[in-house]
């Protein structure tokens, strides 16, 4: 549960929660852009990460490291 308490790890800035949907949205777009499947091609598909199919890997570690900077000051 979100807390508008300030200091507190998950809050709210002024009603909204911008750091998490942020992480959430860069994460699934660094996620697709290794992603290689017959019908979605994305750009950094053919490197090395997308023929190992570790695009899922790229996508947690966006979202956490997002989601730990993005944080409400």
């Amino acid at each position: 549960m979100l807390s508008r308490t300030p200091g507190r790890i998950h809050q709210y800035c002024r009603g909204f929660a911008a750091g998490p949907l942020t992480a959430w949205a860069a994460a699934v777009g660094g996620g697709l852009l290794f992603t290689g499947v017959s019908w979605f091609h994305g750009a950094l598909a053919a490197t090395w990460i997308g023929h190992s199919d570790l695009g899922w890997a790229i996508g947690i570690a966006v979202g956490l490291l997002l989601g730990s900077l993005l944080r409400c000051a």
